[in-house]
């Protein structure tokens, strides 16, 4: 004599097994969204630092007289370069920003866009491969606002006026 088997029971899951699976399914979902907004906050605050980083010193740069300074500042990942371009004041478009865009866009107050950029055009630095932008920033008496420069046509001041030694 055979016995039947019961064939509900191969197709029988229990209850506990399916709610673990979905438990297990929505802390994975929960997990990526978290790391998600984690990475752009973190993008987000890169960016701000850097823009705090510059005002701060132009700022310092125009308590001083008569200098010629060269930072280098780290830039958020994905910057390609950072872009300077006059805006009339309030017209709600950034005078700094980043190649891509949307990584970094600010307004940065008490730059001399005459000596920067005397083309009117946009004036771009690029970033090194260490992520990593170089700018140098000086001022003259007469001056009451800053020159901006790219890091890598930096002169020191001791150098100014003399002839470059080729040997």
């Amino acid at each position: 004599m055979r016995k039947e088997r019961d064939k509900r029971g191969q197709m029988k899951i229990s209850f506990n097994l399916i709610f673990a699976i979905i438990l297990i399914v929505i802390f994975i979902v929960f997990g990526i969204f978290a790391i998600k907004k984690f990475v752009i906050t973190q993008e987000r605050v890169g960016a701000a630092d850097f823009i705090s980083n510059i005002e701060e010193e132009i700022s310092n740069t125009l308590r001083q007289q008569n200098t010629v300074q060269q930072e280098t500042f780290t830039v958020p990942k994905g910057v390609e370069e950072v872009c300077f371009k006059y805006q009339q004041p309030n017209s709600g478009n950034p005078n700094m920003y980043s190649v891509p865009e949307g990584i970094i866009e600010g307004w940065i107050e008490g730059i001399n866009w005459v000596e920067t950029n005397p083309n009117g055009e946009k004036f771009c630095i690029g970033v090194n491969d260490q992520g990593k932008i170089s700018i140098s920033f000086s001022i003259d008496y007469e001056d009451d606002s800053v020159t901006i420069k790219d890091g890598k046509d930096f002169i020191p001041e001791e150098l100014v006026g003399r002839e470059a030694d080729h040997s």
